[in-house]
Parts: structure tokens; sequence; C-alpha cells
């Protein structure tokens, strides 16, 4: 992590005697004591360092970074919103960006800068092979830290950050696939790459009966005909006698205008009563 910081930055932090020896500039500035110190060396009559704690907790954080703000803006120093908070939240080059723009407007000279201020793991993930690279749910908790939510009890900006973050990762895996056509293309699998036939009518199943002028007509089918009854004549019907169940008919023929319907009575009573006649 020290190489990201270059030989004149270091050589000016080694040159403060700082409290503490530095390891890791995203952890090691994120409370602002470090910060204060520098600036300590050129404002002694203005930084307290009673003032500052010393801490890893939220609350310490919060009120160092609220006192270093005041004395930034006391004395207009340029330095961006976005960084004091990356920094605060220890986002990736925050620290480090924010050390050189200090180096900057101390000592009047340019570092030279070997991070590229996405404030996110990009450049972390694009070192990496194809398939070690974060899915989604690793980019949030990569890019959104817990101070962060905490810091912002607001549901809706917190949502929009993971939304952001969920834009930006779907973005780069379709750029990837852009890249490189050949390592995502899908390939098919052997039961895909199987030559499939269509096997035909099934053995059981039966062909379908051709419809002639006598099973279907108008709509209507044979059997339909059969079990409607033809027209009565009400003067007819009061005329002749009527027969009783125990009585044997003849079938008789009715003959109609269209074609001749057969009438089948029954010949002899049924041992068992129908009562749906």
């Amino acid at each position: 992590m020290m190489a990201y910081l270059s030989r004149d930055v270091l050589k000016w932090l080694q040159s403060l005697d700082l409290s503490s020896q530095l390891k890791n500039p995203k952890w090691d500035f994120a409370n602002g004591y470090l910060v204060a110190e520098i600036l300590f060396w050129y404002f002694p009559r203005e930084i307290f360092m009673h003032s500052y704690i010393n801490g890893n907790s939220l609350e310490s954080k919060v009120k160092n970074w609220t006192l270093l703000k005041e004395f930034f803006k006391r004395h207009q120093f340029c330095l961006p919103e976005k960084l004091i908070e990356g920094t605060l939240h220890c986002k990736e080059d925050a620290a480090i960006l924010l050390i050189n723009l200090l180096f900057e407007i101390l000592t009047r000279k340019s570092p030279t800068v070997y991070c590229s201020g996405n404030l996110d793991d990009s450049d972390y993930q694009r070192s990496l092979a194809l398939h070690a690279r974060s899915t989604a749910a690793k980019a949030l908790k990569n890019n959104l830290s817990a101070s962060e939510l905490a810091a912002q009890p607001d549901l809706n900006a917190n949502r929009l950050k993971a939304q952001l973050l969920l834009d930006r990762h779907a973005e780069t895996r379709t750029q990837e696939r852009r890249d490189q056509p050949t390592r995502f293309r899908r390939q098919m699998s052997p039961g895909e790459r199987c030559l499939r036939r269509h096997p035909g009518p099934a053995v059981n199943s039966k062909p379908a009966m051709p419809s002639d002028s006598v099973g279907i007509e108008n709509g209507r089918s044979t059997s339909d005909r059969r079990r409607a009854s033809p027209p009565r004549d009400e003067n007819l019907s009061a005329s002749q006698p009527k027969q009783s169940r125990d009585q044997v008919a003849e079938p008789k023929t009715v003959q109609r205008t269209d074609e001749p319907v057969l009438e089948i009575s029954v010949r002899q009573k049924s041992k068992y009563t129908n009562y749906f006649d």
C-alpha cells in the first residue's frame, strides 16, 4: 500500500516525526489524528492536539474531521468533501489523494500521483483474473462500508448509493463481455448438440374417422339426430290411444321431408323403473 505514495511524500511524512508509523494510509489517516499532527507542525498556535481523539470509533472520527473541516474553511484549503468523507470511511485511494493535496498546499510542490482517484476497488479488480473478480454482492461489501451507512441514517440516500454501485458493476461486466466475447460465449451442452428428430405418431393413437354426409351434417351427428325426437302433432296424439308399457310395440317409421328417422319403442317392461324417462 505504501507504494502508491511517491518518494517525495514519504520523505516529507518521515521528516515530520509523527506519533505512529505509517503502515496502511487507508487506515492510518481515517480518524484524522495524523492529519492534525501534520498541520500542527505548520500551525502550532491554531491546532491543539488535546482536542483530537486518537480512536477508531465513528464518534471520534466525526469529531476530529469536524474540527479539521473548520480549519480548512478558515484557511481556504481546497480539499474536496468527497476526499474527506472517503478518508473517514476508508475508501480506496482517498487518503493518498488527500495527503498529496496537503503536500502540495503546504510545500508548494506537485507530487507524483500513482492512483486513479476513483475511490473504489476498480483498479484492483482489473488486476485480477476474470474468474477471481468480485460479484455484485462483493462489490457492495467492498465499496459501501458500515460506517458510511451508520453516519447517514437516510435509507433513500443509502439505497441510491447501493444502486449506483450495482449499475457500475453491471456496466463493468458488460464491458468485459464486449472485450472478450469468446470467453463469455455460451456453449451448448452435449445433450443440446444431439440431433433431435420427431418421434412420429404414438403407437396407441387411433386415426380420426372421416366425416361423411350421413355422420356429420349441418353440425349435428347421426347419434344426435337419433336422440332427437321428431315434432309431435297434438291432434294426432289426442286421437290415438295411449299404449301401456307392457304392450309390445313394433318399430315404425315416420316419414319426414328431409330424411327417415327410425323410432324404436320398448318391447317389454324393464325390470327396474327408469325415473328419468
